[in-house]
């Protein structure tokens, strides 16, 4: 295996032209190729050749690193203070006690979904579901949701 210095020597220049042609900002390319290098050094005591190629381990860790680059980057909005605090919403009351009688599962995938923002991909590896599973559970439970929630249910 070889050590940190040499892996920077043979691979600076191809994870740089990989991640130059994702990111416009020669800067920030730089920035990340660092960064790159930076969690292959730290990580390669754990590295297993026999898993994986070198350089495929370190364009996934570059892949990664382009990936959260513009995660961070995501336009957001300030919120203005001066807004009131809102009042419990009847509606609101109603979605968590319809959440709360769901089966933990199909709990777990709106919970995921729509709380903590993952894709039902990843919500799928989250679980150790199949994607496939997920979807169907996604839909479905949208669906029973949708009847809990309508008019005629309430009253």
């Amino acid at each position: 295996m070889m050590d940190g210095e040499e892996l920077y020597r043979q691979y600076r220049g191809k994870v740089l032209a990989y991640i130059r042609a994702r990111v416009a900002n020669e800067q920030d390319a730089e920035d990340l190729c660092s960064t790159v290098f930076m969690k292959a050094w730290a990580k390669l005591p754990d590295f297993d050749g026999q898993r994986s190629s070198v350089s495929t381990w370190l364009f996934s860790i570059a892949h990664n690193a382009v990936i959260d680059h513009y995660r961070a980057r995501r336009p957001t909005a300030e919120l203005d203070e001066s807004l009131p605090t809102p009042e419990p919403d009847m509606e609101l009351e109603a979605l968590a006690q319809a959440l709360e009688a769901l089966p933990e599962r199909e709990r777990d995938v709106i919970v995921l979904h729509y709380y903590h923002g993952l894709t039902l991909k990843e919500v799928a590896a989250h679980m150790r579901l199949a994607y496939s599973t997920v979807k169907l559970c996604h839909s479905r439970t949208l669906e029973r949701l949708g009847q809990m929630l309508a008019p005629e249910a309430t009253g």
